[in-house]
């Protein structure tokens, strides 16, 4: 006798004759299942399906009464995600063929041996956990993939959108419900002829292997911002998408980086036009060190010669005292003229000026 699986699962019979349908049930308790009830017919299948929810059903193919296991596999299909294995002694082509249309798990053509019946209901679970697992994990993905706070686009191999979330919704401004599966989609992204151009030959060259790549977008209200893509599907692909990339809205950024270009232009500017006031100023001082030395060599000097002969002349003259008031006043007057040259040599007035 086989292993009994670890888990007990609860599998419902479709079997329209009693002693077959008996003998199934012996087996399946046998080697580790639960049976949760019979059905034996098509109508009979559904309704205890959807009321027991097993884990697994086993469906004759051929039922008595209107219907077959065929036709309850596809309304069960439709209402619910429990995996079937259908039942039969017959190995009608046809009947294979049209069964198959319903994906079935697994085929056991009567008699089957218990050992066969063990490892079709055991592929059948592990196949239907895996594939729920899937989902769910397909849901977790499309659930951060439509929430995540960066831009996601996912593409099919014909480079329609199949996936637009609420990040490219709030930068763009249109609604997945306009782009997803839109060939047209695009021409309302990129106007421009020439820019789309210019992303179609970037994505020819780098395909799904790229990234900071910077290209504009042009918004539901008319208004065009800067995206930075970066596409790494090639190395990280996801069932389902073609190709998906990520990207970013640095509109603010290049707005900022543009501003920071032109001040820093500007900056250059000043400093450049305050080298030359510097280079002007400079050659305004050398004038100026002429100009001083010029007027010591032609007026201080001169001046104080005339008031050393003043004051040879009031010693060696005998002159009354009107005379004498003269050469004074001509002797102050000159060291006026001598200290007004000096403090003007020295700055002074410039100081006092500042």
């Amino acid at each position: 006798m086989s292993s009994t699986p670890q888990k007990k699962a609860r599998i419902l019979i479709v079997e329209d004759e009693a002693v077959v349908a008996e003998d199934l049930e012996m087996t399946i308790t046998n080697i580790g299942y639960e049976v949760v009830g019979r059905a034996g017919s098509a109508k009979d299948a559904v309704k205890k399906t959807l009321e027991l929810k097993p884990d697994l059903v086993l469906m004759d193919i051929i039922l008595s009464g209107r219907g077959n296991g065929i036709d309850a596999s596809y309304e069960i299909k439709e209402r619910t995600d429990i995996p079937i294995i259908f039942l039969t002694a017959y190995s009608d082509v046809e009947q294979i063929d049209r069964a198959k249309t319903t994906e079935p798990y697994a085929y056991l053509v009567k008699p089957f041996q218990e050992r066969q019946l063990l490892a079709s209901i055991e592929m059948a679970l592990y196949k239907s956990r895996t594939e729920k697992e899937l989902i769910d994990s397909e849901e977790r993905l499309r659930l951060v993939a439509e929430n995540m706070p960066v831009m996601l686009a996912a593409f099919d191999d014909k480079g329609n959108i199949i996936v637009w979330n609420s990040e490219c919704e709030e930068v763009t401004g249109f609604k997945s419900t306009e782009l997803i599966g839109n060939p047209e989609a695009a021409k309302l992204l990129y106007p421009d002829e020439y820019h789309k151009d210019y992303i179609a030959s970037m994505l020819k060259k780098h395909g799904s292997d790229f990234r900071n790549m910077e290209w504009d977008i042009t918004c539901k209200d008319g208004s065009v911002k800067t995206i930075l893509w970066s596409n790494i599907s090639k190395k990280y692909p996801i069932p389902g998408w073609y190709s998906w990339e990520i990207g970013i809205d640095i509109t603010d950024r290049k707005r900022a980086e543009e501003k920071l270009k032109r001040l820093t232009i500007s900056l250059q500017e000043h400093v450049e036009k305050l080298e030359e006031s510097k280079k002007q100023i400079g050659k305004a001082y050398s004038l100026r060190e002429h100009f001083l030395k010029e007027t010591s060599h032609r007026i201080v000097t001169p001046v104080s010669i005339i008031g050393g002969y003043t004051d040879l002349l009031i010693e060696s003259a005998d002159f009354d005292d009107d005379q004498k008031d003269y050469i004074r006043i001509i002797r102050e007057r000159n060291e006026e003229i001598e200290k007004l040259v000096r403090d003007a040599l020295a700055g002074k007035y410039l100081e006092e000026e500042y």
